[in-house]
């Protein structure tokens, strides 16, 4: 009797490990699902932000750090796109906290440094904000330097 019972402590045993790489594998899977509805979510908010209609974008944005990280490259955009939308609605310090967060990830998204010196124009800063257009026209993974210029004069010339 007392072998059948160490028997069947070592089956549970041996099912209950078999459970658990399975959970974790599952948790795996979830993961990946995770960065796919992100990235779903970051595509609907930003489109719905360039489309000026601000309630669905801030719903979508704000789904996408239900999904993943912020510290991810879809955290970073996702804040960032946050930032956009309350710099558009007139909200500065929501707008720079986002700004902020784009930038302090694991993957900054280098169109935050833009917008933050945006940020720092309108709040008259403009020392800040020029040292923040140089950086982003610096940086070789921003994609467009030339926005960077461009708000970097209209600053200077206020």
């Amino acid at each position: 009797m007392f072998n059948s019972v160490i028997a069947y402590s070592g089956l549970v045993w041996i099912v209950l490990w078999l459970s658990a790489c399975t959970m974790q594998q599952s948790r795996s899977e979830f993961g990946l699902i995770d960065v796919e509805r992100a990235q779903a979510q970051l595509e609907l908010g930003l489109a719905y932000l360039e489309q000026e209609r601000l309630t669905l974008a801030q719903q979508h944005l704000l789904k996408v750090l239900d999904y993943v990280d912020f510290r991810t490259a879809e955290g970073s955009q996702a804040h960032y796109g946050l930032a956009l939308l309350h710099l558009r609605s007139g909200n500065e310090q929501e707008s720079e906290d986002h700004f902020l967060q784009a930038l302090n990830s694991e993957t900054p998204y280098p169109d935050a440094v833009n917008g933050l010196g945006v940020l720092r124009c309108r709040q008259g800063r403009v020392d800040e904000a020029a040292l923040l257009f140089k950086k982003a026209i610096d940086n070789p993974l921003y994609s467009t330097p030339e926005v960077a210029e461009k708000n970097s004069r209209a600053c200077a010339n206020q």
